[in-house]
């Protein structure tokens, strides 16, 4: 692999990735927010660059990575929304509750 384009060795990258896999799917487990799995699926997404070294199958492989990118950050602002719709409908049930 050319070293512009990875300037870690293989196996320091497949641990790299393993410890953030396993550190998403921990997260995943724990919060349940969807960004934690797609985040987990990504990561091992990179290592598709090593089957094989066309500029093609490089700029496929980056697409597919601003894709997953992208719906990380779309599931982590729905979530948000979510979240704070959650919270109003509870602090007004308490305040209803406590009149």
């Amino acid at each position: 692999m050319d070293e512009n384009l990875f300037p870690l060795p293989f196996n320091l990258h497949l641990a790299l990735i393993c410890i953030a896999f396993i550190f998403f799917i921990f997260q995943y487990s724990r919060k349940k927010r969807a960004y934690q799995i797609i985040m987990a699926v990504s990561f091992p997404t990179t290592l598709l660059l090593y089957l094989n070294e066309s500029n093609t199958w490089r700029y496929c492989v980056g697409i597919i990575e601003l894709c997953l990118l992208i719906a990380a950050i779309v599931s982590t602002i729905i979530d948000r929304i979510k979240r704070k719709k959650l919270k109003n409908a509870e602090t007004e049930t308490e305040a209803n509750v406590q009149s």
